[in-house]
């Protein structure tokens, strides 16, 4: 693909290792539910609860974890999520593993670690949610730093660390529900390994007329970025001395703010936006879509084309905004749900 340089804002570059684990839910019978009376149901690529009840599977989780998933809820809730545990069907308090407690006021971490207990290791209170009943939940844990984070619609909310050191060794990831008059459900369910970054405390405010560079010992140069390639980046310092800076130190590129980006147009009715397997998500005019390819035209990267099974769900009727809830249904195909 093909870019006008002034359309991009900036570029991340992802460490080595990262690798997607999970992305779901496509049937109730991947996950393990609790004994007894449990209100989990799947239906339509979500996982549903109307009451009490416990649910979760083995990712095959080692050193890290980034779960990502929408959350829609139309009560009061409390769900605790449980990480890095191999007991999915109820609480386990003999084998370690970190949980998180969240509903609409705070989100609480607690460490659970045979022999010693559960043990509270900080709290937060979430302001963002108020007067909503949708959200984008991102909750990571890295083992090397022993560092957490809870995100909320790409804002932190939480952070935390366990300073002894971490002491979970499971697979997996459960989910319970804590009230019995809870109604939510969970969609786009992604699980990925984590580098431990925090992308929050690496904004960087843009400049004018200053390209910066954000390099993994901290220093930050200003300058311009005059090309990327053979893995290096070709970076004049102070518009006068040129230097070459390989890719694998470089955490992110922030194009300066010079020239003003005209705001993109209204969506014409054949604009759809694709989500992609792995995250990502990208808009553009359709041209044909079939069993194999799917062909488009973007007003930033011009024509496009992609497999179709590298797509998860396409959003068709983006210029219709004051869709109803019940319509705004009917304009998103998942496609791990169609022949």
């Amino acid at each position: 693909m093909r870019s006008e340089r002034q359309a991009l804002k900036r570029i991340a570059f992802l460490k080595t290792g990262y690798k997607v684990l999970y992305e779901g839910p496509n049937n109730i019978d991947e996950w393990q539910l609790g004994a007894g009376q449990n209100g989990w149901s799947y239906h339509d690529g979500k996982l549903k609860i109307q009451s009490r009840g416990v649910i979760g599977r083995d990712f095959q989780l080692k050193d890290s974890v980034n779960l990502t998933f929408d959350m829609r809820w139309d009560r009061p809730y409390q769900l605790s999520i449980t990480l890095f545990t191999d007991t999915f069907n109820r609480f386990d308090y003999r084998q370690g593993s970190y949980i998180f407690f969240l509903s609409p006021q705070f989100v609480s971490f607690q460490r659970v670690q045979p022999g010693t207990g559960v043990l509270t290791l900080g709290q937060s209170r979430i302001e963002t949610l108020n007067g909503r009943s949708e959200a984008r939940f991102s909750i990571r844990a890295h083992r090397e730093s022993s560092r957490f984070i809870v995100y909320i619609n790409d804002e932190p909310v939480g952070r935390f660390r366990d300073n002894r050191g971490f002491v979970a060794q499971g697979k997996g990831i459960s989910f319970s529900s804590q009230l019995s008059a809870s109604s939510f459900e969970l969609s786009n369910l992604l699980v990925t390994q984590w580098d431990g970054s925090d992308e929050a405390e690496g904004e960087i405010e843009p400049t004018p007329e200053n390209d910066i560079l954000s390099l993994v010992n901290q220093d930050r140069p200003k300058g311009t970025v005059v090309a990327i390639e053979d893995e290096s980046i070709e970076f004049l310092l102070r518009k006068e001395r040129a230097i070459r800076v390989p890719v694998e130190r470089v955490k992110q590129i922030q194009f300066n703010s010079g020239k003003e980006i005209p705001s993109p147009p209204l969506a014409e009715p054949k604009t759809i936006r694709a989500h992609f397997a792995g995250g990502g998500s990208l808009s553009f005019d359709l041209i044909s879509l079939d069993q194999d390819q799917l062909h488009g035209q973007s007003s930033t990267f011009g024509p496009m084309s992609f497999r179709s099974d590298s797509i998860r769900q396409i959003e068709f009727n983006l210029n219709h905004q004051a869709l109803q809830k019940d319509e705004a249904a009917d304009a998103i195909w998942n496609l791990q749900s169609k022949p």
